[in-house]
């Protein structure tokens, strides 16, 4: 009957608005005024967006109600936990480090193109001449300049290089991985947030009917086994909201711990605008995206760069190697007593001759690493674009899931109302009440969770496709 009852409303409703030509507002439900097929036509983006501008309504409402008198905008935005966190981080800097270490080791190898400079002095007594065959008493400098090498520097620079791009790489994976960490952090803290409004909507509803159990009992208008079931449904509410509570308390300590300060409130208004904004807009652009912009298969592609010219540089090591020399010293001349100047410049030639197949073993693990370094690029790339392409089918599957989710949490309002109206005119009994009130709380926390388990999906996707952290240019 009171099903029926919401029903024929509902039709009246709808025929007022269509009667007076009103445009269809979005209020407490979705799309007051359309019917399910004019519904339906709307795309999802439309829709997708017209759900988070109802979620946004409802938390300002549910604020209000409690009291919360500071305005949404003092609140941290998803963008700003994730600039704040990357800013306090010790692996950023760890990573930049490490970056720090391959410049250098880089500037290293590109010093040795130039001509070496150094310095020389000996003094001692006794034959030191017969002794380890090098000159006592003399000072002097020496100049070196490697002229020709097969190209064994010149390989060495490149791996060198690609080295030093793979640890930048590994700065953007370190930023990605932060950013992931503390989005998730806060998602975890909204979705409690939004958990815990609706076990204080349930604990309040028992709180009611609890405190008036024994005057009811007293009047036989409640049975014993009812007056249990509203203490048992009561203290069920409880415990899930200080659940809840307690999953708020534990994400708001691990946001302060990020950020490094005092975490109190978030705005849930920031996530679905801030992850849209990093979305491509179909399947195809996304795993081009990832493909490009990925930080961890940048990492893997300059690897196999860096171990295709250390394998060069091995295969190179066992061919001659010519530069030129020079050096000026001064020698004591024990008989004269004076310092005698002499010079020497020349061509030095080395190569090695023989070392047990040390060159040959030294080459084979060079080209091993190389494969490896392959594999691995391959393995990666593979499984970046599986990734890619199951989070994008989740991503649009999910957004239907939510807005029936979001329908049915509606349908369940409507009808716990009604069955609490008619349980007040006595129509219907306490444990059919006791069972629309848990269904409908039960909805409220299936639509919660498919809300955020799109965030999720989204904000993977996101650093998949290596948007989710600002850069400027695609590498490869």
């Amino acid at each position: 009957m009171g099903a029926a009852f919401v029903l024929a409303s509902a039709m009246s409703f709808t025929a007022t608005l269509a009667m007076s030509r009103a445009e269809p507002t979005i209020k407490e439900s979705l799309y007051v005024g359309e019917t399910e097929q004019q519904t339906a036509a709307r795309s999802p983006s439309t829709v997708y967006q017209s759900l988070y501008e109802i979620s946004t309504n409802n938390t300002l409402r549910r604020a209000a109600e409690s009291g919360f008198r500071s305005s949404e905008y003092q609140c941290l935005t998803l963008e700003d936990v994730i600039a704040t966190a990357m800013t306090i981080d010790p692996r950023i800097e760890s990573a930049e480090a490490d970056h720090a270490v391959q410049q250098a080791e880089l500037r290293i190898l590109q010093s040795e193109r130039f001509p070496q400079l150094d310095g020389f002095s000996r003094a001692g007594l006794g034959d030191g001449v017969r002794a380890d065959n090098q000159f006592d008493n003399r000072v002097g400098v020496r100049i070196s300049q490697r002229l020709f090498g097969f190209g064994a520097g010149r390989f060495a620079r490149k791996s060198a290089t690609a080295e030093a791009e793979r640890a930048e790489f590994d700065i953007d994976v370190a930023k990605t991985s932060i950013a992931v960490e503390v989005s998730e952090a806060y998602f975890s803290f909204l979705r409690s947030k939004e958990r815990l409004d609706a076990a204080n909507e349930l604990e309040s509803f028992y709180q009611r009917d609890a405190e008036s159990v024994e005057r009811r009992l007293d009047k036989n208008l409640l049975t014993a086994s009812e007056a249990n079931s509203i203490h048992a449904e009561h203290a069920l509410a409880t415990a899930r909201k200080v659940r809840e509570e307690l999953n708020i308390a534990e994400q708001k300590e691990r946001l302060s711990s990020l950020l490094g300060e005092a975490f109190t409130c978030g705005n849930e208004g920031s996530v679905g605008s801030f992850l849209q904004s990093k979305l491509p807009d179909t399947m195809d652009a996304a795993v081009s995206t990832a493909t490009l912009m990925s930080p961890e298969l940048g990492a893997a592609r300059a690897d196999v760069r860096a171990q295709d010219a250390e394998s060069k540089r091995v295969a190179r090591a066992a061919l001659p190697q010519l530069s030129i020399g020079g050096s000026i010293a001064y020698d004591y001349d024990d008989i004269s007593g004076k310092f005698v100047r002499n010079e020497r410049i020349g061509l030095d030639v080395s190569a090695p001759l023989f070392q047990s197949g040390r060159n040959r073993f030294t080459d084979r693990a060079a080209k091993a690493r190389l494969n490896r370094a392959k594999a691995d690029l391959a393995q990666t790339e593979r499984a970046l674009r599986e990734h890619v392409a199951v989070s994008w089918t989740r991503t649009q599957y999910l957004k239907t899931v939510q807005i029936k989710q979001f329908q049915v949490r509606e349908s369940f309002s409507r009808l716990s109302n009604s069955i609490k109206q008619e349980y007040d005119m006595g129509a219907l009994t306490l444990s059919e009440l006791i069972d629309a009130k848990r269904d409908h709380h039960n909805a409220a926390l299936a639509e919660i969770d498919a809300r955020f388990e799109l965030y999720a999906q989204e904000l993977s996707l996101a650093a998949d496709t290596g948007q989710l952290i600002p850069k400027a240019t695609a590498r490869k």
